[in-house]
């Protein structure tokens, strides 16, 4: 998935992370080596339910920084010339299950969880082939694909079930696979519509509130910058933004679009349905300009969807959308934030998975 455009224009800061690729993801990652004699080119590797401790009669030794509540620790590598396949599931205390992965920034929480059933899991009997003891079934999941047209393919992906501490880990190369994704940018997106109206209120030399907030109260949409692609039908729009260093926070609303155009316009994250007719999420006050939700900021019966981005093992959020379609009045409503620090994780309001738009 391309890195969404409020990353890159609102916030204006870029953060450098890799995805940890190839056979030396599991050893770098959990702070383990491998004997020279075993784990250099091609692995070809199967450990499944051992100790920590165990791990050095397989070739391995802990280092300093290895997890102290890791335990139950099954491995399977494997590289010939098609690619890589890096997988893992162990026991671990959530504090330290993040110290065992790393996540680019425009990495994305699947819809359910669950990798992709197009990643290349492999059929009986092939070395690539995902082992049984591999389920990941946690509700925190989250992943990261590099799919170009030409050349390798890439997918990392994490699970954690905080109530049974399962952590499940799934790096692979492939030049073999090929996945196919919509690009959901080819029109115009949420955060794309919110850069171009922070850029004119910026360009108006309009004044800020005093915590950062720019307002645009209904802007006609022939005013709007590009405003051929907003969705047909679209009279004006609102919005409240706050375009700030390693965050960004904003509402929105756009009068007279369809629900067919709605949901293409959030379609940059996977959201699940949330329950019809609700009010925006008391639990995101945190995130909320001075002075409350504007009046404007409401809408009548319709759906709601909602997206969240987790911490692998403390579970707290480190991106929120709220979405609404109000039926009557045609308008839809979005709240949206990221940064700067995770919230608890009780500002999760799609733990229970749904049907997405």
């Amino acid at each position: 998935m391309k890195r969404s455009p409020v990353q890159t224009l609102l916030v204006a800061v870029a953060v450098a992370a890799g995805v940890i690729i190839g056979t030396r993801f599991i050893a770098s990652r959990m702070a383990i080596r491998a004997d020279e004699r075993t784990r250099v080119a091609r692995p070809d590797v199967t450990i499944v339910g051992v100790a920590a401790h165990d791990l050095a009669t397989h070739g391995y030794r802990l280092g300093e920084k290895s997890p102290k509540t890791w335990r139950d620790i099954s491995l399977r590598l494997y590289e010939d010339d098609r690619g890589t396949l890096n997988l893992m599931r162990c026991r671990i205390a959530p504090e330290e299950a993040g110290s065992l992965l790393a996540f680019p920034p425009d990495s994305r929480r699947p819809f359910d969880d669950r990798p992709p059933a197009d990643w290349p899991w492999g059929a009986a009997g092939e070395p690539f082939r995902v082992p049984e003891w591999w389920q990941p079934s946690g509700a925190q999941g989250r992943l990261h694909e590099t799919l170009p047209a030409d050349g390798p393919t890439r997918g990392l992906y994490a699970n954690y079930d905080p109530v049974d501490q399962w952590l499940h880990l799934w790096s692979w190369t492939r030049t073999d696979v090929h996945p196919q994704r919509p690009d959901v940018l080819a029109h115009l997106v949420c955060d794309e519509l919110v850069s171009a109206l922070a850029h004119l209120v910026v360009q108006r030399r309009q004044p800020a509130s005093p915590a950062g907030w720019l307002t645009l109260n209904r802007l006609a949409a022939r005013d709007t910058p590009g405003a051929e692609r907003l969705p047909a039908g679209v009279e004006h729009l609102s919005a409240l933004l706050l375009p700030l260093r390693n965050r960004h926070r904003y509402l929105l609303r756009l009068d007279g679009l369809d629900e067919a155009a709605a949901q293409a316009l959030v379609a940059e994250v996977p959201l699940r349905a949330l329950a019809a007719d609700g009010p925006p999420p008391a639990a995101w006050g945190f995130a909320e300009p001075e002075g409350g939700l504007p009046a404007w900021f409401s809408a009548g019966a319709g759906p709601r969807w909602g997206y969240c981005l987790l911490t692998i093992g403390p579970g707290t959020v480190e991106r929120g959308r709220w979405v609404a379609y109000d039926r009557v009045t045609r308008s839809a409503l979005v709240w949206d934030w990221e940064g700067p620090q995770p919230q608890p994780a009780a500002a999760d309001i799609t733990a229970q998975p749904g049907a997405g738009p």
